[in-house]
């Protein structure tokens, strides 16, 4: 590459990183502040980042060690007990957790042996360990970018690199989950992804077992962070051979170099579901599954409203259509694309690259729309799609080629800009709650607009003044008799009977009645957090209670007003491959989540809890 090309593109890699950096502080300042949720190990987070606490504060496989500390009330979700092996699986994957370790070992480090131990407890989730998933996210982009960007520039002249990159960081959600959620393990198969694409380049031109070790490598870490990933390493890792890079017997020592070195790498994941479930290769999810295999909702997850991924985000139409043409054109864009960067030749033609990494989108999509959950829970955006962004870059790419061939440089740009705009415009949306996670309709589509204009700024601005003046609630003298001030009492009026004998695919139908005591307006979000019910199915046996199956969180629907009471009817979907047996209902009344009662200075047992009682 010459070296002006590869300066401007450093300076668009700098840019970038440095917006993502200003992105997570946003985040970790909003979070702080009570302003979005927090911590960054919430949700699924829970589980991926539970593996870091056990190992290195509890060293235990206990996961009832880390509730106190996690202040949910229950273990991480995604975790269940097997009575087989008497002992607590996590669903979901090592990888996040060792991405994490370095960060969350320096955190551990500071809050024991530095005078931050004063302000922090060495409990495993205090503030320095939660920022180590967001440093962990914040390198991760770093990393997966530099390698698209040496990628494409063997692809594409640097002023189409330039815009594609752009695009697929800050057009999509991709900044969103290397940020906001980056407990997600998205960013981190994003980061795999990449470098394997990078290095594939080098393996087709000198296939050398030393390439062909790191390739596995790096399979095998994708798998930890997400297990479909696998879908992506196979395919590509093919291309050098239809290509004709290699001869065959090259190209099958180099797989089963690389079949070594993944297997390697999976090794601890397997040993973990052993001594978990009984049996090195196990179905972690328990119950989920693909339960629409014969009737893939294909409308759903593409055009819905709720979470449709080119309804929520239509810009990702275009790098689609770029592949479409990159495959059916088949030639490269003028310029000097080929040997540039490393100077390796790409390695295979752009036509098999666009046609794979097509193939690969549908198995993807034929996969999300088969889940038993086709939303794949609260996320912005349909965040199945997120792994394939770094193959979309051909099409993005593609597409920037063909504009600036047609001298349309500037037109370009503004379309750059313009994705940018609506993604980091909608992303905000979703941090402040107009963009609701998992329920959105076409009425709530019809309002962002005026809450972009009207609402929003407000919002931000009002953050941005509370913490700098924290006029209305301070925090050291005034937070504690706010919170005083925002009592209420949960009655249940049904079921009649506790325990509770639940099925499999059945659906709970809980009435509870919610009498506001204190002097402000219970209501759905509010600047201090969310008001919601919590339900808890508590599995007994005859060692007493040993399985907690988290369900559905829910809001309260309406306001409340002062001296009010108000009858909530609820309903709950009874997890598919529960267990048979009784079941203690725990119902919480939650004003905020952890975070919130930390910084209020409570604990989380001063939550108000009751169980449904005859």
């Amino acid at each position: 590459m010459p070296p002006r090309s590869r300066s401007g593109l450093s300076r668009v890699l700098s840019l970038l990183f440095l917006a993502a950096t200003l992105l997570s502080l946003l985040y970790v300042f909003l979070g702080v502040n009570r302003t979005t949720n927090w911590p960054p190990a919430r949700s699924d987070g829970e589980g991926y980042f539970a593996y870091l606490p056990l190992a290195f504060v509890y060293h235990t496989t206990d996961l009832t060690a880390v509730v106190p500390a996690q202040g949910t009330g229950t273990v991480p979700s995604g975790s269940f007990f097997i009575e087989k092996t008497g002992h607590w699986n996590i669903k979901y994957p090592i990888g996040v957790a060792l991405t994490a370790a370095p960060f969350y070992l320096l955190a551990h480090f500071l809050c024991t042996a530095t005078p931050l131990s004063h302000h922090y407890a060495a409990d495993g989730y205090s503030l320095p360990y939660q920022l180590s998933l967001v440093v962990s996210g914040l390198l991760a982009f770093a990393v997966a970018l530099w390698a698209l960007a040496r990628w494409l520039a063997r692809r594409f002249p640097p002023g189409a690199v330039a815009p594609a990159l752009v695009f697929i960081a800050f057009g999509t959600n991709l900044a969103h989950y290397a940020t906001f959620d980056s407990f997600a393990s998205h960013i981190y198969s994003v980061a795999a992804i990449a470098l394997f694409l990078n290095l594939l380049d080098g393996f087709a031109a000198a296939p050398t077992p030393g390439r062909a070790l790191l390739l596995g490598l790096l399979a095998g870490y994708g798998f930890l962070t997400r297990n479909t990933t696998v879908l992506y390493f196979v395919p590509f890792f093919l291309l050098p051979l239809l290509a004709r890079r290699m001869p065959l017997w090259e190209w099958l020592r180099g797989a089963f170099l690389a079949t070594v070195a993944g297997f390697v790498v999976i090794v601890p994941q397997l040993l973990i579901w052993k001594y978990c479930m009984g049996t090195f290769l196990a179905y972690s999810y328990g119950g989920e599954g693909f339960s629409n295999l014969g009737d893939p909702l294909f409308a759903n997850v593409l055009w819905s409203w709720r979470k449709g991924a080119f309804l929520h985000f239509p810009f990702l139409l275009l790098p689609v259509a770029g592949l479409f043409l990159a495959l059916f054109l088949g030639r490269r864009p003028a310029g000097p694309a080929g040997k540039t960067g490393a100077d390796l030749p790409p390695a295979a033609p752009l036509r098999l690259e666009a046609g794979t990494t097509l193939l690969c989108a549908l198995l993807q999509l034929y996969i999300a729309a088969s889940w038993s959950s086709w939303p794949f829970g609260g996320s912005l955006g349909h965040r199945a799609f997120v792994d394939a962004y770094p193959l979309l870059l051909l099409g993005a790419a593609w597409l920037a080629a063909r504009g600036l061939d047609a001298g349309r440089k500037q037109t370009v740009w503004i379309v750059v800009w313009a994705a940018v705009l609506y993604a980091q415009l909608f992303t905000q949306l979703y941090w402040f709650h107009f963009v609701k996670s998992d329920s959105m309709t076409r009425h709530d589509f019809a309002k962002l607009p005026k809450a972009a204009l009207t609402e929003l700024p407000l919002r931000l601005g009002g953050a941005f003044y509370d913490a700098a003046f924290d006029l209305r609630h301070p925090r050291n003298t005034s937070a504690l008799d706010w919170w005083k001030e925002t009592r209420a009492v949960l009655t249940p009026l049904s079921p009649t009977a506790n325990p509770i004998v639940v099925r499999s695919g059945e659906t709970l139908r809980v009435e509870v009645e919610v009498e506001n005591l204190g002097s402000l307006t219970l209501k759905h979000w509010g600047r201090r957090g969310n008001i919601l019910i919590e339900p808890v199915l508590i599995g007994i046996s005859e060692k007493g209670p040993n399985l907690v199956y988290p369900l559905h969180k829910s809001f309260i629907p309406a306001p409340i007003d002062p001296g009010l009471k108000a009858v909530i009817p609820l309903t709950y979907a009874i997890p598919q491959g529960l267990p048979a047996g009784p079941y203690l209902l725990q119902l919480t009344l939650w004003h905020g989540s952890k975070d919130s009662l930390d910084a209020l200075g409570l604990a989380p047992r001063n939550g108000f809890r009751i169980d449904v009682q005859p």
